[in-house]
């Protein structure tokens, strides 16, 4: 090979490597291009959309009332909970659609509380299942409502609160001035209206010349229904039996279980209220 070809060759080598060096660098300004496009694109979608989402709505907004907050806690508690009176032999329901209520909110359902004379301590976050949990502190229509142990307080839902004066009304009419409450709020078990607040159990109801206890005075009636046939003849008896009576031609309470229910309820009444549901239970 003489000089001349070998200068071609190298020549011929040099352009070679311009013209790659030059592919290269043209296809990263191509790619530093193309990023900044896309870039400046995603920006602009991204300040577009957050101009748009300002512009719309939420479609869920979360709820910041408490009461309202436990409400929707309930709804979807009453969803997925089995219906556990079914089948109770000698039981009665009712449909009553003009007594079906909805959980108002913290300031409606307690401003009621306070203009029904009621005075109440609300309580914490510690019972956010609990629409509105109060402590209930005053008689009610003059008829004082306390737990079986002396220490404990009374804690129900507002919207179980404000309808108790319509069972202070009844008791009081039989000469009763206290009623003793074993269960009203109680976190366990979940399935129960208890760990909602919106549901007491009572066993024992006091008056100047009575002492009734559920346990010993109540009349069972196993064959016929708890409203039935002729009152008990034992005077006692008869309070009680009237008692639960006329708390169910109210409307007012959602079950009223006696006695006769059985299975964990021979030692009290059961009072419930059930939201957005019109079926009224006895047994």
């Amino acid at each position: 090979m003489n000089r001349n070809e070998s200068l071609t060759i190298l020549y011929a080598r040099a352009v070679q490597g311009r013209q790659h060096r030059t592919r290269v660098a043209t296809q990263t300004s191509v790619s530093g291009v193309v990023f900044a496009v896309v870039a400046a694109s995603l920006t602009c979608m991204l300040f577009a959309g957050a101009q748009v989402r300002a512009d719309i709505p939420e479609l869920f907004p979360p709820i910041r009332d408490r009461a309202l907050a436990a409400g929707h806690y309930i709804g979807r508690f009453q969803a997925r909970r089995s219906e556990q009176r079914l089948g109770v032999l000698h039981s009665m329901w009712r449909d009553r659609p003009g007594e079906v209520f909805a959980i108002r909110s913290e300031a409606e359902c307690l401003g009621d509380l306070s203009r029904a004379g009621i005075r109440w301590q609300q309580l914490g976050i510690r019972t956010r299942r609990v629409p509105a949990a109060v402590a209930v502190q005053s008689s009610i229509n003059g008829v004082r409502f306390r737990k079986k142990r002396p220490d404990a307080p009374l804690i129900v839902a507002c919207e179980l609160a404000t309808r108790l004066h319509v069972l202070a009304d009844i008791v009081a009419r039989h000469g009763i001035n206290e009623v003793e409450v074993m269960s009203a709020f109680r976190r366990v078990p979940t399935t129960s209206y208890h760990h909602v607040g919106l549901a007491i159990d009572v066993t024992r109801l006091s008056g100047e010349n009575l002492d009734l206890h559920l346990i010993d005075h109540y009349q069972v009636t196993p064959f016929v229904g708890t409203c039935e046939g002729d009152p008990p003849s034992n005077p006692n008896a008869a309070i009680l039996r009237a008692i639960a009576c006329e708390a169910w031609e109210t409307g007012v309470f959602s079950s009223v279980i006696t006695p006769n229910y059985g299975r964990g309820h021979e030692n009290h009444f059961h009072f419930d209220v059930r939201p957005n549901d019109s079926m009224r239970f006895l047994r």
